[in-house]
């Protein structure tokens, strides 16, 4: 019962979510203004720690050596790196490099670099891929002007490392910004089935998905059901990403037709929304789902609140994309099962967020191991 009280108290200090939408995930997360202390900011080694070491790596910040400068020379197979712990998984969306101005006498700077990062959940460190797959960013061309290199997916990470790169040997010094938000929704990761190619140049697949995958289905990690990016109507168009990025689909292909996704979330909360950001286009077979059902529970093994049910009316008539809403009678649950039921061939998902807020908000009756 006592552990149970804790997980109570940790839900109680959960803020209300909102419908998370990358666009509007852009702000600094501290590094230029100090809101990340120096104890947060860790690296590999400094080649003068007082003057270079990680408490210079500032963007915009030009102080004693003016950034920070690993003892080594930068080039293929050195491995160093600047860390900064964000204390909670934070959403990352974009970062800013900058060298060294060292008050007009530096000219360090690193042309390209990788990055890497963890959160609680994952088995081991990531190394960061963008949506095309690429692991090496550009980054500067001089020692003094600021670039912003924008993450296509986004990081979901605890931990972030800046890994500057060289293909020939160099002196590297680096001043850093990271960009997003909070992720309120407190999703941890989901599991679900491994979506499909739909034609040819339409990939249909959780491509940016950062977990386990296991004989078709995905699980431990998060991906494109849950990166604040939201498909358009034309699910083939190209929106600068590949044809079909923003979308995964389903055959039909179950014995009972159904579609199962489970969500962890990071402490008890009390949900009353569920939204799916779905499509419609007949023609191709594609429907919006003809039933949702939501259930939950505390510890993951046993979904036994009551279902919640939502039936919807196809597509309406009408092909595009939109938001399906399934209302929820306060359910208080850290997992939730999503069931969707075909309702054509296929089915196709560009986001599911949740509304939800701290659990002690509602009744402690359907909490039930």
């Amino acid at each position: 019962m006592a552990s149970l009280q804790h997980l109570l108290l940790l839900a109680s200090l959960v803020a209300t979510s909102h419908q998370f939408d990358i666009r509007e995930c852009d702000a600094a997360l501290g590094m230029e203004s100090g809101a990340i202390p120096d104890s947060a900011i860790t690296v590999t080694s400094s080649f003068d720690l007082a003057r270079v070491g990680p408490q210079h790596a500032r963007l915009n910040v030009d102080r004693d050596g003016g950034a920070w400068c690993p003892d080594r020379h930068i080039s293929k197979g050195i491995r160093e790196y600047l860390e900064v712990d964000l204390t909670r998984a934070q959403v990352v969306s974009a970062v800013s490099i900058q060298g060294r101005f060292g008050n007009g006498r530096g000219v360090e700077f690193a042309d390209q670099f990788t990055l890497e990062y963890w959160r609680p959940g994952l088995t081991a460190w990531r190394t960061y891929r963008q949506w095309n797959g690429t692991e090496v960013l550009p980054g500067n061309e001089n020692n003094y002007l600021a670039v912003q290199r924008r993450l296509v997916p986004p990081i979901f990470a605890t931990r972030l490392r800046l890994l500057p790169y060289s293909e020939y040997a160099r002196m590297v010094c680096l001043r850093v910004e990271l960009h997003g938000c909070n992720k309120t929704d407190g999703v941890v990761s989901y599991s679900a089935p491994q979506g499909e190619s739909r034609w040819p140049g339409v990939e249909l697949t959780d491509r940016t998905y950062d977990g386990l995958h296991d004989q078709g289905q995905l699980y431990g990690g998060t991906g494109q059901l849950n990166d604040g990016t939201y498909g358009g109507d034309n699910f083939r168009q190209d929106r600068g990403h590949g044809r079909g990025f923003e979308w995964v689909g389903w055959r039909n292909s179950t014995a009972d037709g159904t579609l199962e996704m489970k969500f962890k979330f990071d402490t008890v909360r009390n949900f009353s929304e569920v939204i799916i950001h779905t499509n419609n286009d007949r023609q191709r077979e594609i429907e919006v789902f003809s039933l949702a059902r939501v259930t939950g529970s505390v510890g993951g093994r046993h979904f036994n609140t009551d279902p919640v049910t939502h039936y919807t009316l196809g597509g309406g008539g009408f092909n595009g994309a939109r938001n399906v809403s399934v209302k929820m009678p306060r359910v208080l649950a850290r997992y939730l099962r999503l069931e969707l039921q075909f309702a054509a061939a296929w089915i196709l998902v560009s986001e599911v967020t949740f509304e939800s807020a701290g659990a002690l908000n509602g009744s402690r009756r359907q909490l039930e191991l």
